[in-house]
């Protein structure tokens, strides 16, 4: 199991197995408890779910007392941009924390491993910077996050903790944590985030072509042609590819909102990306609309939003989006 204090310091404990029917009735994923008479050693495993050091090792003299909470943060996550993860030369041999966007999904999987069939879910995930991870979830994992993502036609933001490096092209992920001693199933919950919006940010484009029936992106589907003044052979598009697999190749595409923010609250700053619900009501204009007043300036330029808008600046309002599981 995992541990983490008030200050977000975080430590794997373990429990022999002769003692885990006896720690078990005492202690709950989430709640706070005061340890005594524990002992306190060096970690040796080759992979660490946690990059400390040590590990406290429960004895059958070890006391738990439940405590108030102490207050601080539940998970203490500690995310790692994708960039960092793909430029490894070598696997990290401590796991870590990712959070993306689901941008592509296959179907659930049984290969056969060790001559028994064993759920596998593969799927990618992107961050706001654009990189891509590729993740394969196995087991009851798999399982719960192919049902949460239910038919795949929805935008999700997924968290996933305590993930490890298969290759430096590809992340195994793990949500929540399983040990043959004490298993904690992942937590499923939904939150409010409320914040002051302090800027927009301009490094990135506003907006991105999507599929009309799902909020997916598309991309080109091209053909080479030769050009009769130039000579050159150039591409042109034919049509688009939906990057959710269910709809395929597509016709019918539009530009939607994709606008990068940072807010803040008192405690702290978080970048957030607001897609279409939140920004047509916080702009009160079309993404469409917007995108025609861009096209009659160019296209690659990237303008601000609330320049094109007309808008009162959103910059100072309050923000509260809900983060729920669909």
């Amino acid at each position: 199991m995992v541990l983490i204090d008030e200050e977000g310091c975080k430590i794997h404990a373990s429990v022999k197995k002769t003692l885990v029917s006896e720690f078990d009735k005492k202690l709950e994923q989430g709640k706070c408890y005061y340890l005594s008479d524990f002992g306190v050693t060096e970690r040796k495993a080759n992979h660490h779910v946690v990059s400390h050091k040590y590990q406290i090792n429960f004895y059958h003299i070890t006391k738990v007392d439940n405590r108030d909470d102490i207050g601080g943060s539940l998970f203490g996550f500690d995310f790692r941009p994708f960039k960092s993860v793909r430029s490894e030369v070598k696997p990290s041999t401590v796991a870590y924390d990712v959070i993306g966007q689901v941008v592509s999904c296959g179907s659930l999987d049984y290969p056969i491993i060790e001559g028994r069939p064993v759920k596998q879910l593969r799927f990618e995930l992107q961050d706001t910077m654009g990189v891509r991870l590729s993740i394969t979830l196995w087991g009851p994992y798999a399982e719960q996050v192919d049902e949460a993502l239910g038919d795949k036609t929805k935008m999700s933001i997924l968290i996933m903790q305590f993930a490890k490096t298969q290759d430096i092209q590809s992340v195994v992920a793990i949500v929540g944590m399983e040990t043959p001693e004490h298993p904690i199933a992942p937590l499923v919950m939904s939150c409010v985030v409320v914040g002051t919006i302090k800027c927009v940010k301009h490094e990135r484009k506003w907006y991105y072509l999507g599929c009309h029936a799902c909020k997916f992106g598309v991309d080109p589907k091209t053909e080479d042609y030769k050009d009769e003044e130039s000579g050159l052979v150039k591409k042109k598009t034919i049509g688009y590819i939906c990057k959710n697999k269910s709809c395929g190749e597509v016709s019918d595409v539009l530009y939607k909102f994709k606008i990068q923010i940072r807010v803040l609250d008192n405690t702290r700053s978080v970048s957030l990306t607001l897609f279409d619900c939140i920004a047509n009501a916080l702009l009160n204009k079309d993404d469409n609309e917007l995108v025609e007043k861009q096209l009659k300036r160019k296209l690659e330029d990237v303008i601000d939003v609330e320049e094109l808008s007309n808008a009162s600046s959103i910059k100072k309002k309050l923000l509260a989006p809900k983060i729920e599981k669909d």
